[in-house]
């Protein structure tokens, strides 16, 4: 009886892998959206399109990496891995700090 229990148990459970890639998978994305926000500062000096289509980019990033952390951190909960807890918890807070620093941006420029 037990051991059927635990056979259901172990099939419900997300592999730890795929919980690990969604958490890295959250800290990565900002780092990727700024990486690419920075090095493409002359492009978008030059062209509103571009700079318009680069922030989107970035934006979609920010928000996928939100998305990401959410996931890993729902899938943490069947594996149980506490390091793979940690690392989409990071990758929450800084998605989130990046999405309000850009909403208090917004409405700072918008004023103007």
């Amino acid at each position: 009886m037990n051991t059927v229990l635990m056979e259901q148990n172990q099939e419900e459970r997300t592999p730890p892998g795929r919980a690990r890639q969604f958490a890295r998978a959250s800290v990565a994305a900002p780092v990727i959206a700024l990486f690419l926000h920075g090095w493409t500062l002359e492009i978008q000096r030059r062209s509103a399109v571009a700079a318009m289509i680069i922030a989107g980019t970035c934006g979609l990033f920010t928000l996928l990496g939100l998305v990401f952390g959410i996931i890993g951190l729902l899938q943490t909960k069947g594996c149980g891995r506490t390091g793979v807890r940690t690392m989409a918890i990071i990758g929450l807070i800084i998605n989130l700090c990046l999405i309000v620093l850009s909403i208090i941006l917004l409405v700072v420029l918008a004023d103007k």
